[in-house]
């Protein structure tokens, strides 16, 4: 017998409401405050995992192309998740931060293959000071961390990533 549930507990609608809880009814499918369908935004996240080198440039110089606009007129714009070991020139990578583009720290927890990720969450305050310094941001610009091997560390790792978010 397995120790984790094998489903969520229903979610009583009479009792979840909006901004705190919010019941999808229908697989995730329904829609808050019984919106008409044709006026709900479509969002699309559009996130990069990994180094931003001479072969990943390209790429994303195409992809978020002056011409790329949302519907808004505002141009497209990527996160991008950078190990800041993996860098081969941080002028690119404060190129995409002059463009408005976001850039977060991906965090490694260790070379184990993926078991046991124990990550040290001053390691993530680390890469986001380094990552600032040698990219030339603004002190506080990067926001965001993504843990290799998806390891999320719980509430643990969501508080210390608000106290980053206040330093």
């Amino acid at each position: 017998m397995s120790a984790f549930p094998v489903s969520p507990p229903e979610c009583d609608p009479s009792r979840c409401r909006l901004p705190d809880c919010f019941c999808s009814l229908i697989a995730g499918a329904g829609i808050p405050g019984d919106m008409d369908p044709t006026l709900v935004p479509q969002m699309v996240t559009v996130t990069f995992n990994g180094a931003i080198d001479s072969d990943s440039i390209g790429l994303f110089r195409t992809l978020f192309s002056r011409g790329r606009r949302n519907p808004n007129g505002c141009q497209v714009k990527g996160t991008f998740y950078v190990p800041k070991e993996h860098i081969q020139n941080y002028f690119e990578v404060h190129d995409l931060y002059l463009k408005g583009h976001e850039i977060g720290v991906l965090a490694n927890p260790g070379n184990n293959n993926g078991r046991n990720n124990t990550l040290s969450y001053s390691e993530i305050g680390r890469e986001r000071l380094g990552l600032e310094h040698l990219a030339e941001m603004k002190s506080g610009s990067v926001k965001g961390a993504r843990v290799s091997f998806s390891s999320v560390g719980g509430d643990n790792l969501f508080e210390f990533l608000a106290k980053q978010a206040r330093n």
